[in-house]
């Protein structure tokens, strides 16, 4: 695929940043430009930077780059063990931080292997799942935009803006900046505890889209302001995790325009998503729609499988080979197809427990906690059992012992028997691994081993 080409010196200069911070963005992408014009072709940077200016400004200097570079964009809350784990797969050459962290991310002793030069710049987006660990997808500017012009297409045309409060290491976060630039849009970047405080900016863009965790929107959705501000969104996405069924009924009774939509790191964010017309008409979600450059397919064992032109191209030294076969990518969701050709996503396909010979879906037992209103964080793990195979276990947050009976009494009225937990911790926190999401498998040791009783 042709790579596409974006104005380096519009780039550069920062126009599509909204906001009072252009000037300071474009004086930084100056300089971080002017440092790669004397780099080697396949030079490792390693992108950290706390400041989201900062950090907007290394990814558009890198994108600019004559020069092919490799792009790792990591998260500067990231542990001591995964800061250790990316320094010594990437073996960094460069590291893009502020001043005061660089010794947590700059390596001690010299690489001695080195990977050859690729024929365009690529950037490694941090990805990670149950089994822990920190990966990269590599993409490249030809990947990135192929899902920003999908976007622009099911949006019916123009520029694509938005009020960014996700990570910027995260592909839901940096694809907001390639839609941008790809269109010719603008982004704020908005410190998402300056949201949740109830400071919401009011000079938005024109025809302007967020991007919102179900967390994000449930905490949103508690506060008049904040709906009245959601509304004056052209599309609120909704993803990253599966959405509950009263938190869609609470966002459609409020007249938000979410958008539920479908995606990962792999293909450079969303792939399908259902219009905002469409899941306010409707009573419950309508499923959702391929957008224009990806085509998801169901196989044999009920698993989506994707075909697009914004797939990654492998994993960053996975010696076993690229995953995506022919150009079609086989996820971990189990999904379905309906008569419209809508995909409905149904869950994860090496999530499900089998108990006493039935299986349960942890999402939908997760999802019941949730609509209770008595948990703050869940997640439902299984633990080896002798009687029953495995048995599931719910983990719940914010749960104080006293209303812990009335929540499991909420879930037995409304589960059936062989999904309803058998046991249930109460914690402090989840534990989440490098990329934000649940580390089930140190969640599953911690319960199996009782290091998790309060």
């Amino acid at each position: 695929m042709e790579t596409p080409v974006i104005d380096p010196a519009w780039l550069i200069s920062a126009a599509w940043l909204s906001g009072g911070e252009r000037s300071r963005c474009a004086a930084l992408a100056r300089e971080r430009a002017t440092e790669l014009a004397d780099c080697e072709p396949g030079t490792r940077i390693l992108l950290a930077a706390v400041d989201p200016v900062a950090f907007a400004a290394g990814m558009a200097a890198a994108w600019s780059s004559p020069v092919p570079v490799r792009l790792f964009l990591c998260s500067s809350a990231w542990g001591v063990a995964d800061v250790a784990h990316v320094r010594d797969t990437v073996a960094p050459q460069r590291v893009w931080v502020e001043d005061e962290s660089r010794a947590r991310w700059e390596r001690t002793t010299v690489a001695t292997a080195c990977a050859s030069a690729p024929d365009e710049s690529e950037f490694m987006i941090a990805t990670g799942g149950t089994s822990g660990g920190v990966r990269f997808a590599r993409h490249t500017r030809a990947s990135l935009c192929a899902a920003a012009d999908g976007l622009r297409t099911w949006a019916g045309g123009g520029a694509l803006s938005s009020v960014c409060v996700l990570p910027l290491h995260h592909v839901s976060g940096c694809m907001q900046l390639v839609r941008a630039w790809r269109t010719r849009g603008a982004v704020a970047l908005v410190a998402w505890r300056e949201v949740e405080a109830g400071n919401l900016p009011q000079d938005l863009p024109e025809r302007v889209q967020l991007s919102l965790v179900p967390t994000q929107l449930a905490r949103l959705l508690e506060r008049p302001a904040a709906v009245a501000w959601l509304r004056r969104f052209e599309t609120v996405f909704l993803g990253g995790a599966a959405a509950w069924p009263t938190l869609l009924d609470a966002a459609r009774e409020a007249r938000v325009p979410l958008a539920p939509c479908y995606g990962m790191t792999e293909t450079a964010a969303m792939i399908a998503a259902t219009r905002p017309d469409e899941f306010l008409a409707s009573a419950a979600t309508p499923g959702l729609e391929a957008l224009p450059h990806a085509t998801p397919t169901i196989d044999a064992d009920g698993r989506i499988r994707v075909r697009s032109t914004s797939l990654f191209l492998g994993y960053w030294g996975d010696d076993a080979g690229t995953p995506v076969d022919a150009g079609e990518f086989v996820t971990s969701d189990l999904g379905r197809i309906d008569a419209r050709g809508r995909l409905h996503v149904l869950g994860r396909a090496d999530g499900w427990i089998t108990t006493g010979g039935e299986k349960v879906d942890p999402s939908v037992v997760e999802n019941t906690i949730r609509a209770s209103r008595l948990a703050t964080d869940v997640a439902v793990v299984a633990v080896p059992d002798a009687e029953w195979g495995a048995i599931v276990v719910a983990c719940v947050c914010g749960c104080d012992e006293g209303r812990l009976g009335e929540l499991q009494a909420f879930v037995r009225a409304r589960l059936s028997p062989h999904q309803i937990p058998k046991r249930w911790v109460r914690l402090a926190a989840l534990p989440r691994n490098a990329a934000g999401k649940i580390d089930r498998r140190e969640l599953t040791r911690l319960v199996a081993t009782g290091e998790s009783a309060p």
